[in-house]
């Protein structure tokens, strides 16, 4: 997992350069390193998968769903499930799924209803459970929230749901099934990862659910009153939490975030370290930091 943290921060600082070279064409399926045409190469496969191709009732944020996993080598038989930020799409992360996969798991990158941000709307209402509705409705579809309008259908289980059976019946050889229990997600069995919105709904997905690992860059949810939005006040999973940051996030303070960390308990399991100064594996502790430079000419190059 430290690799994924570290991966992260390299993302962060490349951003540019990976949109360059992640944006391609939807595909059904394609291969990556195959070293040799015998039936022990290792492959890499990836997919391209249409939303509404997995369950005709989603209709709406219809980007292409992106899944890699590797043939011909031995398998975490472990799900690494990314969620992109605000207003992306999984072709911007395909290159950090990947690097999931050439490490044993099966990997996707979700698209979801992602056009309304959390800390935008929740951060100056003081209202501790505003974070908490908001994001429950994006993930599960029920009505709690009146700046979202989000079905079930919609909702990310649902669509992570029915792209994990899609993937069982289109390719049974390939153990995507091992995600799918009694026709739900099996939660014990899935690292859930994001930036900015996304990690926020990874966050919260930890507490809802038994899952391996969480894994947030680039977010902590606050309020400006600084009080502590409920969810992350919760105690389940605790030890499972890991996160990366820039200090010099535009759009996540630092001083949001140390509050955060501190009030959580995630720091219990290790004082944040820096990635710039400290080798792997950073004392194993779960909270990174970086005041790495970027180039990049986005609006919000550190975010």
């Amino acid at each position: 997992m430290k690799q994924f943290l570290l991966l992260s921060l390299r993302i962060l600082v490349c951003y540019p350069l990976l949109l360059a070279i992640t944006c391609k064409k939807d595909v059904k399926e394609g291969s990556l390193n195959s070293t040799s045409n015998s039936s022990n190469a290792i492959v890499t496969r990836e997919y391209w998968v249409n939303p509404k191709s997995t369950n005709a009732t989603i209709t709406a944020f219809l980007s292409s769903h992106f899944l890699t996993v590797q043939t011909g080598v031995t398998l975490k038989n472990i799900l690494f499930v990314y969620i992109p930020g605000t207003n992306r799409t999984p072709s911007s992360s395909r290159a950090f799924t990947m690097k999931a996969a050439t490490m044993g798991y099966h990997a996707l990158s979700l698209t979801y209803q992602n056009n309304t941000t959390g800390n935008g709307i929740c951060a100056s209402t003081g209202d501790t459970t505003c974070h908490r509705r908001l994001r429950s409705e994006v993930l599960d579809g029920i009505d709690r929230h009146p700046s979202v309008v989000i079905s079930p259908e919609n909702s990310v289980i649902n669509r992570l749901t029915k792209l994990l059976i899609y993937m069982s019946n289109t390719q049974p050889t390939q153990g995507w099934g091992l995600y799918i229990l009694n026709g739900q997600v099996n939660w014990s069995k899935v690292i859930v990862a994001g930036h900015s919105q996304g990690g926020a709904l990874a966050g919260l997905i930890g507490k809802l659910y038994p899952v391996k690992r969480i894994v947030m860059l680039s977010i902590v949810d606050y309020l400006d009153n600084g009080k502590i939005p409920s969810w992350e006040r919760l105690p389940a999973n605790n030890e499972k939490y890991y996160a990366l940051t820039n200090q010099n996030d535009e759009l996540i303070p630092w001083n949001k975030v140390k509050s955060i960390w501190t009030a959580t308990g995630w720091l219990s399991y290790g004082n944040y370290k820096n990635v710039d100064y400290t080798a792997p594996p950073y004392s194993n502790t779960h909270m990174l930091i970086t005041n790495k430079a970027t180039t990049s000419t986005s609006v919000h190059p550190y975010h």
